[in-house]
């Protein structure tokens, strides 16, 4: 069995990573002290780490945390315990063969595994980056009030595509050649455009299914809608199980695009938001500025950051028009100020809101929403209705909060925190 089938954002494979850990069997102990009570550990300075011998047939304890994932396992689900000797995403060890390291894992009579039952309980507060701490103008109605729905998710169906026509494959490669020119990242076509069809007019998960030949989902990162007008809007797309799939509103010819992008301002920030921003724009979500640079820690206005979750949601936008746009597909409400700053709490209205176009919501009753909001501190003075909208973000992991347990919803939000919300609301809304 291939770890990668179960990688945590499986969506049409047999399962997905709930949690998970690891440790180095010769350098076992976090804090860098060796288990041997003989050692006067007090020696022994954090993170120096005591490479151990290990003899064969000698039974070593470990211990060590699992990085876990809010999940609901449903009745009828299986739970299984996977013991790998290297894990293949984050190993920087060679994989081959020859260099692999042998171990053999017994399982006895008396071996178990207990997982205790508990209560459902709010999320904990883990890391978010550090921003500004601009606010927006006090009273000013931003956004809607989310809608009220019961839990539901994004249709989901597999189609098989069929090739666009010789006039199609022409409108497409000139489309690309036009959004290359004015789009700030490498684009190049990645294969021949197709026709996909619905099988119901509303927005959809579309696995797409025994594609051409000479489309290779593993050359593609970004599927893009040819527009009538000759334009490319860039849909939500993964590559899941080997397969492209995205979200369509409606029946569409798709043109497959390799996106790329290298920004000369990222060296100060770390390599898990260096990640975020350049899958971001792999996906042609975000895009840098003349010069090279995608300036992170720039502060992100309401137009800024409407025209953003737009195009994240695979709707035609304009900058110029980003507001009108997004007042039509009710992401947001009328008479907005474009150019005030985008504030945390802002952001999260505004994707409960988009969830909600896509029917992919859920109503929460005013306990489970204390209950998601509990671990911060700093939310008891925001309105009803902003904290319906920031429970339900903190309960789709779109919202994690800061190291020391806050939120600070007023706080405004930077160009590469908007990158890594878009991520995770396609995330979200692909998993259906």
């Amino acid at each position: 069995m291939s770890l990668a089938s179960f990688r945590k954002d499986t969506v049409l494979t047999p399962g997905r990573i709930i949690a998970r850990g690891s440790v180095d069997v010769q350098n076992p102990n976090f804090d860098g002290k060796l288990w041997n009570d003989a050692i006067d550990q007090n020696f022994m300075p954090n993170f120096t780490f005591q490479t151990t011998a290990i003899e064969p047939g000698t039974f070593y304890p470990y211990t060590f945390e699992m990085n876990v994932m809010e999940y609901t396992v449903l009745k009828g689900h299986k739970l299984v315990l996977l013991i790998f000797g290297a894990d293949p995403e984050y190993t920087i060890r060679p994989m081959t063969a020859s260099a692999a390291t042998g171990f053999k894992v017994e399982i006895g009579p008396d071996t178990y595994l207990s997982l205790p039952l508990v209560e459902k309980i709010p999320p904990l507060a883990q890391g978010s980056f550090d921003d500004g701490g601009a606010t927006s103008p006090p009273g000013e109605t931003y956004l809607l009030e989310p809608e009220d729905q019961d839990c539901s998710g994004v249709m989901t169906a597999e189609v098989t595509p069929t090739e666009a026509g010789e006039t199609g494959q022409e409108e497409a490669a000139d489309a690309v050649a036009d959004f290359a020119e004015n789009w700030a990242s490498d684009v190049e076509q990645a294969g021949p455009a197709i026709e996909v069809k619905l099988p119901k007019d509303e927005p959809t998960v579309v696995t797409l299914a025994n594609l051409p030949e000479d489309l290779d989902p593993a050359d593609v990162t970004v599927m893009a809608i040819l527009n009538d007008d000759g334009t490319l809007t860039p849909v939500p797309t993964r590559i899941i199980g080997g397969k492209i799939v995205v979200i369509l509103l409606e029946d569409a010819i798709l043109v497959p695009l390799a996106v790329s992008a290298t920004f000369s301002d990222l060296a100060h920030v770390s390599d898990a938001v260096k990640n975020e921003i350049l899958k971001a724009a792999s996906l042609a979500i975000v895009e840098g500025f003349p010069g090279g640079e995608f300036r992170p820690s720039e502060q992100v206005t309401v137009q800024q950051a409407v025209a953003m979750f737009l195009r994240a949601a695979g709707i035609k936008v304009d900058y110029a028009t980003a507001m009108e746009t997004g007042v039509e597909y009710k992401f947001i409400a009328e008479g907005m100020t474009a150019g005030a700053p985008m504030t945390r709490i802002q952001a999260a209205q505004l994707i409960v809101n988009a969830l909600v176009y896509f029917g992919h919501t859920c109503a929460l009753t005013d306990e489970e929403i204390d209950g998601y909001l509990a671990p911060f501190p700093d939310v008891d003075e925001l309105s009803a209705a902003e904290r319906k909208a920031l429970a339900s973000c903190v309960m789709h992991g779109i919202f994690k909060g800061h190291t020391d347990g806050t939120m600070r919803p007023g706080e405004v939000l930077n160009r590469s925190q908007m990158a890594s919300l878009a991520i995770r609301v396609q995330d979200v809304l692909i998993a259906g």
